[in-house]
């Protein structure tokens, strides 16, 4: 089988994207019963509103309700069909296991080990992974919202006590969250740039795929770091994300989408349907950034998600901590915006203190090295045993862990590498 990185480089993106777009699966009947329900008569106040019906807003709202059953929680969703699409694979490393447990039954699919792929080396890694599917996340908040499940319907302002939307429609609420992820929007010179493509796929043969292989970096790395994950979500079913980073927080999703075309073509893959496709950016931050919430006024909703800042600086992962701290919030009893915001900056304070390495981890990939070199430091990684890295996937490296991490850095010059305060424990 030839270099991947030499396939990609000749292979020629095809102008036609149209596979890259839901088409049967859109216009089916589950489809439009599903995405074009919406409440009969809106609540003009609620004990909880929260805006932004993907992942962040999702599993707010499944723990409040899990916590809180009898409380009434409006959830806002304004755009059915790109949250539809989404997966999230985490790893058995992520966060507390009492937390996200009840996140565990909603995931179709779990392995027990991963591989990862360079070009020098190959390495499959015993720690587990789940695939978390936007489509069984959003049944369940059908099940457990019914009609306060409100799709398609954008929301104009929020605020410590309100939410408006776009039709001037007002609710009232004690409690109101912003999970509309707009983080990624915004430019800041001390971040670079995660940008995901996600496709879910129907073959026309079996993939012969049995774990997930959540690193794939043979393929061309001078324009940065890019990788490949692929899923088996059945056997001829396939979840595949394509990974680019940059230092701009726009991208061509386009030019990235053709690039996961040629993995396919080089892995032999040929598509039968396109069920889903998806796209996000995930800013990785090489500074501590301002604090969210230390920024917001006393008129201001709670954040949660990305738009609060907490998620794992180096791999972009929210999952554990965005379980941990809705757990938190559901069983403190406090309902109100003021006091929510109390425990966000409790949690926002704890947090900093684990991604002190990660920050660092962000300097030496996309700016101490060359960017050809970028996906050395993730293959250096790989080779150290295996509870270094289940220490690095979950941020809890020890000071001798983390040496031994920077110390298979030949890529970065020395003098680089202890220009920064790394190793703080």
């Amino acid at each position: 089988m030839p270099q991947l990185s030499a396939v990609m480089k000749k292979t020629p993106i095809k102008e036609n994207m149209s596979p890259l777009v839901p088409n049967k699966l859109s216009k089916s009947k589950e489809f439009v019963s599903f995405w074009l329900v919406k409440s009969p008569t809106l609540k003009k106040t609620a004990d909880v509103v929260i805006a932004g019906g993907g992942l962040s807003g999702a599993v707010l709202a499944l723990r409040f309700k899990t916590q809180r059953p009898r409380k009434s929680i409006l959830l806002f969703e304004s755009s059915p069909l790109n949250h539809w699409m989404g997966c999230w694979p985490y790893l058995d490393v992520d966060g507390h296991a009492a937390r996200h447990d009840w996140l565990v039954k909603t995931s179709a699919h779990r392995w027990e080990s991963f591989w990862v792929h360079f070009p020098e080396m190959s390495r499959e890694i015993s720690i587990g992974v789940s695939l978390l599917e936007r489509r069984r996340l959003a049944s369940l908040l059908q099940d457990q919202l019914k009609d306060d499940l409100i799709l398609q319907a954008p929301v104009a302002s929020l605020s410590v006590d309100s939410a408006v939307l776009t039709d001037g429609r007002r609710i009232e609420s004690p409690l109101v969250f912003d999970a509309r992820n707009k983080a990624s929007t915004r430019p800041s010179p001390t971040s670079h740039y995660k940008h995901v493509v996600g496709l879910s796929l129907d073959l026309k043969g079996p993939h012969g795929q049995l774990v997930p292989v959540l690193m794939d970096a043979r393929c061309p790395q001078s324009n940065g770091f890019q990788y490949f994950s692929t899923y088996p979500v059945g056997p001829q079913e396939l979840y595949i994300e394509g990974v680019m980073h940059s230092d701009s927080p726009s991208f061509d999703s386009i030019f990235l989408r053709g690039q996961v075309l040629k993995f396919l073509a080089y892995r032999g893959w040929d598509i039968q349907q396109v069920k889903g496709a998806w796209w996000n950016t995930i800013p990785l931050p090489m500074k501590i950034p301002a604090s969210r919430i230390m920024q917001l006024s006393a008129m201001d909703p709670a954040p949660i998600g990305l738009e609060a800042q907490i998620y794992n600086y180096a791999t972009g992962y929210s999952l554990p901590y965005l379980c941990d701290l809705s757990h938190q919030i559901a069983i403190s009893g406090r309902w109100s915006s003021g006091l929510a915001k109390a425990i966000l900056k409790k949690f926002e304070s704890q947090f900093i203190l684990t991604q002190d390495f990660n920050l660092v981890v962000n300097r030496i990939l996309f700016k101490k090295g060359d960017p050809a070199d970028q996906y050395l430091f993730y293959r250096n990684l790989f080779e150290l045993d295996l509870e270094t890295v289940r220490g690095f996937l979950s941020s809890q490296l020890r000071k001798t862990q983390r040496l031994s991490l920077l110390s298979r850095q030949r890529h970065v010059p020395l003098h680089r590498l202890v220009s920064a305060p790394f190793l703080n424990a």
